[in-house]
């Protein structure tokens, strides 16, 4: 197999479209071939060709990429932000035991609620 290059932009893909966090667009390729994109490689990047997900690879040193068959294909990338998921699963979770720790010191010391307004009231 030789390895040959298939530009996304630059005149290779057809029909592209840009919106949010997707890349979409048609592409050709006379022979199985490497696509290559400008677009700068990240874990988050998810490539699916003709609707079935594709391993990404790191091209020119840095950009997504892909292996494709001959033929034409629909291209989609789409990206999410490695972690996200899990920081905003984490940040809940400490969110409920703070608020619950803090519902716990009030129902143990109802005394310092107590001190507290009535010592701005002799004020």
């Amino acid at each position: 197999m030789t390895n040959r290059s298939t530009p996304f932009s630059d005149g290779g893909c057809r029909h592209a479209q840009i919106r949010d966090n997707a890349v979409t667009g048609e592409l050709t390729t006379p022979q199985a071939s490497v696509m290559t994109t400008s677009i700068p490689y990240s874990s988050g990047w998810r490539l699916t060709v003709d609707g079935r997900p594709t391993a990404t690879t790191v091209v020119n040193e840095g950009f997504v990429g892909a292996r494709l068959a001959a033929g034409t294909h629909r291209i989609r990338l789409t990206y999410r932000t490695p972690g996200l998921i899990g920081g905003l699963i984490l940040t809940i979770v400490g969110l409920v035991v703070w608020l619950g720790e803090m519902s716990w010191w009030h129902w143990r010391h109802p005394q310092a609620k107590t001190r507290a307004t009535k010592s701005k009231s002799d004020a």
